[in-house]
């Protein structure tokens, strides 16, 4: 009898201190509980807030680009090329231009006629779904392309490292994909934030011959750009 009550104390002894344990490790989120953000310490934040310059929100203005194989909805920020991109598009100028360059696994490109423009460089990343102004010399062309690349490849890891890009940059392209070395050469305008699908099915379209980019075979055409108030 003696020894069953001692079990039992020992039994006892041993739950309170397992539960205890469990409380410990759920506390420093070893059961995958989530810090609330105001427990996250400043460096974190600070770091999450730098990566945050590089990305494009998704609360800018949306447009819908409407193409023979399905619609790309995007989210435009409010800067100096994502302000000439609405203005070309609420023009008409994509109207009928077709996704005449691919390179799949890298991006879609369209070119429209018009006058050159200028436009302020920014510091967002050339990220997976990202939408892009090709650079002419000081002016960028109304001709875009939508980046592809969905994983960095071991000449873009070698840019960033020789480049120096600041840390939050680097684990941003680690996290999305994208083109790096092509930042230099672009302003990034608008990312797609639904349809990438579409924009797959544009990339992986029959294409013949190589000069800077696939000739696609039958171009998919952009119908209109219709932008939300």
């Amino acid at each position: 009898m003696k020894n069953i009550k001692i079990l039992g104390i020992v039994t006892t002894i041993f739950l309170v201190l397992l539960i205890s344990l469990f409380g410990i490790l759920a506390a420093f989120g070893f059961f995958g509980s989530k810090r609330p953000e105001s427990e996250k310490p400043a460096i974190e934040k600070d770091f999450e807030t730098k990566k945050s310059e590089y990305l494009i929100s998704e609360n800018g203005t949306k447009a819908v680009i409407k193409t023979d194989l399905g619609e790309m909805e995007i989210s435009v920020p409010e800067s100096s090329a994502g302000k000439k991109f609405l203005e070309l598009a609420k023009s008409g100028a994509f109207d009928g231009t077709e996704f005449k360059t691919l390179a799949e696994n890298m991006f879609i490109q369209v070119s429209v006629p018009a006058e050159n423009f200028s436009a302020e460089k920014t510091e967002f990343a050339c990220l997976y779904g990202t939408l892009a102004f090709v650079l002419e010399e000081d002016f960028v062309s109304p001709s875009f392309f939508i980046v592809m690349n969905k994983s960095l490849s071991g000449f873009s890891k070698a840019y960033i490292s020789e480049k120096t890009f600041p840390e939050e940059k680097s684990a941003l392209y680690e996290e999305f994909g994208g083109i790096p070395e092509y930042e230099e050469k672009t302003i990034v305008f608008g990312k797609i934030i639904s349809g990438f699908d579409t924009a797959e099915k544009i990339a992986s379209a029959k294409k013949s011959g190589y000069t800077g980019g696939y000739s696609a075979l039958s171009p998919v055409k952009i119908i209109s750009v219709e932008i939300s108030d």
